[in-house]
């Protein structure tokens, strides 16, 4: 990984986790209104998953999945393991586009 992993480290997200998720409650309860029912969101740059979370509250049938590249502790990740994947998108971002391909749940699919 790249010096950012200094950067994000147990102590950033603690720091900002709760602030992180109430905002994506207000911004999602309004984006909600633009798209509604949407089936699934894949977030690159998640973080440890709040706004994800946030995401499967509005819809319990909603599918996510996050993608970032920090390497924290499991025990702050708001969103099951299962559904979030690291990676290094400064080495190659084909393993984001793989990544889409393999997850994407809503019917869509990536454009290349």
């Amino acid at each position: 990984m790249s010096d950012s992993k200094h950067l994000y480290d147990d102590g950033f997200y603690k720091a900002q986790m709760d602030k992180s998720y109430i905002s994506a409650k207000e911004m999602l309860g309004y984006l909600n209104t633009l798209l509604p029912n949407p089936k699934s969101v894949i977030d690159v740059g998640c973080g440890v998953g709040t706004w994800l979370k946030a995401w499967s509250e509005i819809n319990e049938d909603m599918q996510v999945f996050g993608i970032d590249g920090n390497d924290v502790s499991k025990g702050l990740y708001q969103i099951s393991l299962d559904f979030y994947q690291r990676v290094d998108l400064t080495q190659n971002y084909m393993i984001l586009m793989d990544s889409l391909t393999a997850n994407t749940g809503g019917g869509g699919s990536p454009l290349h």
